[in-house]
């Protein structure tokens, strides 16, 4: 099975002035680096699906950081089911994610 490369450890989703940001602080040997993924809110309060723009942004944000917790979920999933259909939906995100 493929493992993942992506940074380690828990990602955050934090609200700033203007936007959402998805970060992880980490330490290399080189000192504290910090990832970050910008979900910006260009059009704050336009209605979009019923959700506000800005609310659309905070669940987008809170799904990336809550991605490295999903994947090793799927893993667990995979390893511990039988159920194939479970198994092809398990691998297809896992597959996509790595």
């Amino acid at each position: 099975m493929k493992t993942f490369k992506g940074t380690q450890g828990e990602w955050k989703a934090v609200k700033n002035s203007a936007y959402w940001e998805v970060n992880n602080n980490c330490s290399y040997n080189d000192g504290d680096v910090s990832l970050s993924i910008n979900v910006m809110m260009n059009e704050i309060g336009k209605k979009i699906k019923g959700l506000s723009f800005t609310e659309e942004c905070e669940a987008n944000a809170k799904l990336i950081a809550a991605a490295p917790e999903l994947l090793k979920a799927l893993e667990l999933i995979l390893s511990n089911s039988n159920d194939h259909s479970i198994i092809r939906i398990a691998t297809k995100a896992i597959n996509k994610a790595l």
